[in-house]
């Protein structure tokens, strides 16, 4: 019959597995969050807590929490540290692939552990007598670091999955300076639509000028690569005379019918 920690052990790693299948699929939600929280911050440090010390007797509760958040935030920064000088790098997914990788190992180590008394280590009694007297200063650390670990984890992650298009204009002389306010009637004036691909894949775009309403010109449907950038010269040109004429550049992807980003000027046609 299976005991609290086991039972413990066992709900370690359904949740890692949960976890493990929400990030291969994508899933950002509330339930990432909720999930991630304790695998970054506990369950490092309490598996390997559980691998040196397995027997109850060992530490109190109170001890083995206080050490598990300390250990857990020591993991992530040592692992940090490695990837940074290893060809994956300290991307996201690398720590979180190394970090589940460590708690499968010490799973696996702690339940043969809890099941193997003649292999267990017993501390000193005087080094828990110093740990009981630290625990203060431990909670006080890790409560201290904890946004602190949210915000080295969890800010590249949300940097590193952005994706969207880049769209924006520029006047004649390829500056945000200069946009046209006035035109004469039947005269150009000359702007510079761009397009930034930043969706992570080959997106097919499509790109509307239209003037009070009304579509006066289209960009064919093209198709940017991630990171790839189109600039486009748009002329305006019109031979009525209106003191409010809204020129509103649409950005479309292939196949939408809302636009994904939206533009327009106003301009006075004298």
């Amino acid at each position: 019959m299976f005991g609290l920690r086991e039972i413990l052990l066992i709900i370690i790693n359904i949740s890692s597995m949960i976890l493990a299948a929400l990030v291969f699929f994508g899933y950002n939600g509330p339930a990432r969050i909720f999930l991630g929280f304790p695998f970054v911050l506990f369950f490092p440090g309490y598996l390997l807590i559980e691998t040196l010390y397995p027997k109850n007797e060992d530490m109190t509760r109170i001890v083995r929490i206080a050490l598990s958040i300390g250990l857990s935030l020591s993991a992530v920064t040592l692992a940090g540290i490695l990837l940074n000088y290893s060809p994956w790098g300290m991307k996201p997914g690398a720590i979180f692939i190394s970090l589940l990788l460590f708690n499968s190992a010490m799973s696996v180590l702690a339940w043969r552990r809890r099941n193997s008394p003649q292999t267990v280590f017993y501390p000193q009694r005087n080094l828990f007598q110093k740990v009981k007297k630290a625990i203060p200063l431990i909670v006080f650390t890790g409560v201290f670091l904890f946004p602190a670990a949210y915000i080295v984890c969890k800010v590249p992650s949300h940097q590193a999955e952005e994706k969207y298009s880049q769209f924006y204009l520029l006047d004649s002389a390829g500056k945000n300076e200069k946009y046209p306010e006035e035109i004469p009637r039947g005269e150009k004036k000359e702007v510079i639509l761009v397009i930034v691909n930043h969706e992570r894949q080959d997106i097919a775009y499509r790109a509307e000028v239209r003037m009070n309403g009304q579509l006066k010109g289209t960009i064919s449907p093209f198709t940017l690569k991630d990171g790839q950038m189109l600039k486009e010269t748009v002329y305006l040109r019109t031979t009525k005379p209106d003191n409010t004429l809204k020129v509103e550049f649409l950005l479309f992807k292939d196949g939408d019918e809302e636009p994904c980003r939206s533009l327009y000027l106003w301009i006075n046609v004298i």
